[in-house]
C-alpha cells in the first residue's frame, strides 16, 4: 500500500483486493463501495481476506490510518483468537459483540446528528455473520441497521460467512 501512494492518495479507506491480470494491485476505496460481502466454503480464505483488508488500512499512508478504527468480530466457537496489531478491537464473546453492535448503532445516530463526528472512518470486519444473525435475532436487527445507515456516516461493514440464510 505504501508503495502505491499515488494510486490511493485520494481514497478514504483503500482496500487491497489482490492483483489484476497484469499483476498490478487491485485497490478499491471502501468509502465509495460502502460495504463488502464475502461468501465461500470453509478453507477458501475468507478470514485471511478479512485480515488483508485490515492490513490495507494499517499499511496505508498515515493520513488514512490515523483516526480510523478497525473492529474485528469473530465468534469464539470458531477457533482461538489470533489478535493482530492492525485490529483496534478483537471481539469474540457474544457479550463483546453485542456491546460493539449497540455502540455502533448509537454512533450512527450521533453521527447523523453531528456530521463532524463522521470524520474518522470505522471499518467493521465480521467473520461468520450467518451464525451470528441466525442464532441471535437482535444481532440481525443491529447488522441491518448498520448496513442501511452506517456508510452514510463513515461506518463500513465487511462481512464474511460460509453460507447465508
Amino acid at each position: 500500500m505504501r508503495s502505491h501512494k499515488e494510486q490511493i492518495k485520494d481514497m478514504g479507506l483503500p482496500i487491497f483486493l489482490g492483483y489484476d491480470d497484469n499483476n498490478q494491485p487491485l485497490i478499491v476505496d471502501l468509502t465509495k463501495v460502502g460495504h463488502i460481502l464475502i461468501e465461500g466454503a470453509t478453507g477458501q480464505g475468507k478470514t485471511n481476506l478479512l485480515h488483508t483488508f485490515a492490513q490495507s488500512i494499517y499499511y496505508a499512508p498515515r493520513k488514512v490510518y490515523e483516526g480510523c478504527v478497525v473492529s474485528y468480530i469473530h465468534p469464539e466457537w470458531e477457533e482461538e483468537p489470533l489478535p493482530r496489531p492492525y485490529f483496534d478491537f478483537y471481539l469474540t464473546t457474544m457479550e463483546e459483540i453485542r456491546e460493539e453492535l449497540e455502540m455502533l448503532c448509537d454512533k450512527i445516530d450521533k453521527r447523523m446528528n453531528d456530521p463532524k463526528l463522521a470524520r474518522y472512518p470505522v471499518m467493521v470486519l465480521c467473520d461468520e455473520i450467518a451464525y451470528l444473525v441466525t442464532e441471535y435475532k437482535r444481532f440481525a436487527e443491529m447488522f441491518i441497521y448498520i448496513a442501511e445507515r452506517g456508510h452514510l456516516v463513515g461506518i463500513h461493514l465487511v462481512v464474511a460467512s460460509r453460507h447465508f440464510v
